[in-house]
């Protein structure tokens, strides 16, 4: 059994690393004069010399531990923010896998010093100056493959324990963390992959498409005498069609909770008689029904389904497998980031993920960066659902397009039977599994993959290493961002918007020549300054920098700084011409003091329009960074809305609006089913609900009005916060408003939906008001608090108080009740769900008071060591979760707990 805190990589210490450095530069210095003082040229020379300095900090001792601790994160940093010219050069002189060796050993290094020196690295004020996220493991430090041959001999923690380096023990805490909140979240998850379907527009989704297959197979075993008894994997739609056709049909899910939504959905559509199951008996007809999901395998339903047919064949029945075969297309894809507005952002591919063998939803709708197909598509696999349950594996040659970034492999199931559909991206399930970032090379046109299918995962991989010099990003990736940061990135609105408001902001600055110099600002008084509060990425300070001022940009989280900085650097060297002065730093805008500013900018709208302390920073920012005579972006905002009903799409009559209070969390039982004499409902409060945070939010641009979501108000302003008052000294908040309501038509009401409006400057604004009710495309979804539901009739009227009165400013509080003496309130009956609502967050809080304790054990007591192999197992487990009895949607809740960042 491994003890626990070990490092497989330990044995580097005493390894002594052979680069041909020096070799390397003898016969680069032998080219000629113009071509060493070529910039190309010079930082090859940079990054061979940083890496002889750098190999030599593995042989560190430990007599200044927190010095040799600095260096070695000093170096990690580097390593984890090394751009395409770097990497290749490291890659040509000693190849990729010494390079990750490297990472390992200086990485164990850090971690054997911090021992020594966590006691006096305490004391220090700079908390940057421990950076653990740089000693976490990397994405590609385990494979797909590593977890598939252990996994078949050997219990699920041992397996688990072997491939991380932690303890049983561990293993067993995280498989039970991991197992609760696969059986907690089954049924929440399901009714997010509902409410994300579209029949009308997506013949494939979901069960749907095989819907006139199943009835071919059920009048077939009539024809033959038998009325068939039907198993569905993976779904209900077609159970439902089963049911009319008046034949027994059972719904195999293993997940208890889960079981218990299904069956209130049933009875809701008059399917009583539907059955459901952990385990299906032996059946006439077989179903994988699948979703249109990365998850086909990664649920088990084929591993399940073909479990049922063994147990069939062994009783000498053979039945019916709709569908009988998929077909799985590929075709490498591009996804790298594109230049936005002329910047170059693309260093933040690493944050990513596409070093972990995980697929993703090919992307659709708006700000999504679009993937770029680079060869040609091709038939890789033809699946046998009656088959076999050992792995296929098949070798892939691809011709990509010379010298075009290759993220990752573009792959579709297609059902030979099913409806056809013109766009390969339409099939039945379109998905991209990320891989280590290459360039396409012209000398080597072929890029051969490896494509392994197996009942639970299906999984690609490189498998020619002559073409690692190409690699543009090293698989050292060890934090990932969330998907929204991207679309964020790549929202054409918010970003011309907002460069047009600063450029006139910075030209309007450099007009006033107004800015007043100071000992303690050396400076040149002729250019403007501007502070980006919480910069991200550093698109908007990079456009100020283009319009002509100087930036101080100010970033919370150091994993995203790290990265900003060498964007700004890239910057600089991209123009001949000098650039203005800038600044970054890494902490809280709130924390500084003393340099003033002409422009204060900040993007921190959240889809509440003021979640992530937007109103708090500008405040301080005004207060104490500005000049007198600067300007704010942006300079106000305003929250609109109304009150109205959000549902769940229905399929052939076919209806999901029993999952509502999984959907999105309505509050069921009643509006003011309290037992109180006052009348009124305040957010967050009421029976119970998944719902626990100030709000939830949906993206109305992809539901249609009038099906899915509406108003049965008008829309009304909720609250205005006029934002450069602050610059005269004034407060932002707490501030509160009150509007009256009137029911504009009959219906009921389960939700209070708005959204923002922020004023950029005199010319320009930026929402996320829905395209319906004449907004835009934008990154932003619509915010909604459930609440009820509440029927209401045309005419009536209801009070609404909006308020922000935390000490971040940045929670919205709603107060409903009906005017007095305009009419009563109704009551509706309990929703059949209460019971598992009050259960669930029971169950949810005790398992993650049980995971706190697990990462507490090493947290608390500055064990790096047994850290990193917890979050190693985090690695495993998220590769490929059924192998541990676990559901894949838990991934992205550990991936961002264990490798995500923090942004308040």
């Amino acid at each position: 059994m491994p003890v626990e805190g070990t490092n497989a990589h330990a044995v580097c210490r005493s390894r002594i690393y052979a680069w041909p450095v020096f070799r390397t530069r003898a016969n680069e210095s032998r080219q000629g004069r113009g071509r060493r003082d070529a910039p190309g040229f010079q930082r090859k020379e940079q990054a061979i010399q940083w890496l002889q300095d750098t190999t030599a900090l593995t042989r560190l001792s430990g007599t200044d531990a927190t010095q040799g601790f600095l260096r070695i994160l000093a170096s990690l940093r580097r390593l984890n923010t090394a751009d395409e010219v770097e990497v290749q050069t490291w890659c040509a002189i000693g190849g990729l896998t010494s390079l990750c060796e490297l990472e390992s050993c200086l990485k164990q290094n850090a971690i054997e010093l911090f021992e020594i020196a966590k006691f006096e690295l305490a004391k220090a004020r700079d908390k940057n100056l421990l950076r653990a996220d740089l000693l976490r493991p990397c994405f590609a430090s385990v494979t797909c493959g590593d977890v598939w041959e252990l996994q078949r001999n050997g219990d699920a923690a041992s397996v688990l324990a072997s491939l991380s380096g932690c303890s049983e023990t561990t293993a067993s805490s995280l498989l039970r963390f991991g197992t609760q909140l696969s059986e907690l979240f089954a049924p929440v998850e399901f009714a997010k992959r509902v409410g994300r379907q579209d029949w009308t527009r997506n013949p494939c989704a979901l069960g749907a498409a095989m819907l006139p297959a199943l009835d071919a197979a059920v009048r077939a075993a009539r024809e033959r005498g038998r009325e068939p008894a039907v198993a569905i994997f993976g779904g209900f739609v077609s159970a439902a069609l089963v049911a009319r056709l008046g034949c027994r049909a059972i719904i195999v899910e293993p997940r208890r909770m889960l079981r218990e939504c299904l069956r209130v959905v049933l009875d809701s559509n008059g399917l009583g008689l539907v059955e459901l199951a952990e385990e299906a008996e032996v059946c006439d007809i077989l179903v994988l029904e699948g979703l249109e999901e990365d998850g086909l395998f990664e649920f088990g339903h084929l591993r399940r389904l073909r479990s049922h047919l063994q147990k069939c064949q062994r009783s000498s029945l053979m039945p019916a497998v709709v569908p009988p075969s998929l077909r799985v297309w590929a075709a490498l894809v591009d996804e790298s980031l594109p230049r936005i507005r002329g910047c170059r952002l693309s260093r933040f591919d690493r944050m990513r993920g596409f070093d972990l063998q995980v697929s993703h939803r090919w992307p659709r709708g708006a700000c999504h960066i679009q993937p770029q197909l680079r060869s040609r598509h091709q038939q890789i696999f033809e699946l046998n659902v009656s088959g076999q349950s050992d792995m296929e594996e098949a070798h892939v040659s691809f011709v990509p397009e010379p010298n075009m970034p290759l993220t990752g492999v573009a792959y579709w199931i297609e059902w030979p039977d099913g409806p056809p559909v013109s766009n390969l991206a339409d099939s039945w399930m379109c998905c991209i599994q990320p891989l280590p970032v290459r360039r396409a090379s012209a000398s080597a046109p072929a890029a051969h993959i490896r494509a392994c299918l197996s009942d639970i995962k299906l999984w690609f991989q490189w498998s020619d290493e002559s073409n690692e010099p190409n690699t543009m990003v090293p698989p050292l990736g060890k934090t990932k961002l969330p998907p929204w940061h991207f679309k964020m990135l790549n929202d054409h609105e918010r970003n011309r918007r907002y460069d047009l408001a600063i450029s006139r902001a910075v030209a309007r600055a450099k007009a006033r020549s107004h800015r007043s110099s100071s000992p303690s600002d050396p400076s040149d008084p002729s250019v403007p300054l501007l502070l980006d509060c919480g910069c991200g990425a550093g698109l908007l300070s990079l456009l100020a920098q283009r319009s002509g001022a100087g930036v101080t940009a100010v970033e919370l989280s150091a994993p995203i700084s790290d990265i900003t900085r060498e964007t700004f650097e890239d910057a600089c060297h991209e123009s001949f011409s000098p650039k203005p002065p800038f600044q970054l730093i890494t902490g809280d805008a709130r924390s500084l003091r003393d340099r003033r500013h002409d422009v204060i900018v900040s993007e921190l709208m959240d889809a509440s329009g003021v979640g992530e302390s937007l109103l708090s920073v500008l405040e301080h920012a005004c207060k104490h960074l500005a000049l007198p005579a600067a300007q704010v972006i942006p300079c106000s905002i305003r929250l609109i809305g109304g009150l109205g009903w959000v549902t769940l799409p229905s399929c052939h009559g076919f209806g999901f609006s029993a999952l509502e209070s999984l959907y999105f969390c309505s509050r069921q039982g009643g509006p003011f089913s309290g037992e109180v004499s006052d009348v009124c409902l305040r957010g967050g409060e009421g029976v119970p609900s998944l719902h626990t945070g100030p709000f939830t939010s949906r993206n109305l641009n992809r539901l249609r009005r009038g099906e899915v979501w509406d108003l049965l108000t008008g829309e009304h302003p909720f609250l205005a916060v006029h934002i450069s008052k602050a610059l005269r000294g004034e407060s932002l908040y707490p501030c509160a408003n009150e509007v009256e309501l009137v029911v504009l038509r009959d219906g009921v009401i389960n939700s209070i939906l708005w959204w923002w409006e922020v004023q950029l400057d005199e010319h320009e604004t930026l929402s996320n008001r829905p395209k319906a009710l004449g907004g835009y495309a934008t990154h932003w979804h619509q915010p909604l608090l459930p609440l009820g539901p509440v029927p209401v009739v045309a005419g009536q009227r209801l009070r609404l108080k909006v308020s922000i009165s935390d000490a971040a400013g940045q929670k919205l509080s709603f107060t409903l009740e009906p005017v007095p003496g305009a009419w009563s309130v109704p009551r509706l009956p309990a929703d059949p769900l209460t019971d598992l609502l009050a259960t669930w967050r029971t169950a949810m809080d005790e398992a993650c008071a049980e995971n706190s304790a697990l990462t507490a054990k090493f947290t608390s007591r500055g064990d790096l060591a047994g850290l990193a192999t917890l979050q190693q197992a985090v690695l495993v487990l998220c590769l490929m979760p059924h192998a541990f009895g676990c559901d894949p949607f838990i991934r992205d809740r550990l991936l961002s707990s264990y490798f995500g960042v923090a942004y308040k």
